[in-house]
């Protein structure tokens, strides 16, 4: 069964064992599994869902984001090593000496996203503005509805 160690700079504060079948949430809030008590910490931050042999990180939608091995995420596959940074805290993913490490479900090419490069994904990409991570986190989420058939260009969605 996998951890995660909490540490605050190189300050280990905890072990989190990850039991099979349980999902966890990391977060401000003391209703979380693992309460991280730091302003820059959003109160239902993150969440880790064990899915079949594997463990999902999402973040969720925090002020901050949340970043494994240095890159923004929004879900990722955990692998021994891993290192998730969330606010000023970060958190190791380890497998135990000596355990069988598990692969993720997702895994057998499955996992891989291909990189669009068409005419109309250039059109949008150049149509919004900054980079794509950091608007997410500075406004509100805005729906558009785009017609593929039948239709002519797209419809901005106002309302839920």
């Amino acid at each position: 069964m996998p951890k995660l160690i909490l540490k605050y700079k190189d300050t280990k504060i905890n072990d989190f064992l990850l039991d099979k079948g349980r999902n966890i949430t990391i977060g401000r809030r003391e209703s979380n599994d693992i309460v991280i008590e730091n302003l820059a910490v959003s109160g239902m931050h993150a969440k880790i869902d064990a899915i079949d042999k594997g463990y999902l990180l999402t973040d969720l939608k925090s002020k901050n984001g949340t970043f494994v091995n240095g890159q923004l995420i929004a879900t990722h596959w955990l692998g021994h090593g891993d290192t998730v940074s969330i606010g000023k805290h970060t958190l190791v993913f380890a497998y135990v000496e000596g355990e069988e490490r598990e692969t993720a479900s997702g895994a057998g090419g499955m996992d891989k996203t291909m990189v669009m490069d068409t005419d109309k994904y250039r059109d949008m990409l150049s149509k919004s503005s900054g980079n794509a991570a950091g608007s997410i986190r500075k406004k509100e989420f805005v729906g558009v509805l785009s017609f593929l058939a039948g239709g002519d260009g797209e419809q901005e969605i106002k309302k839920s």
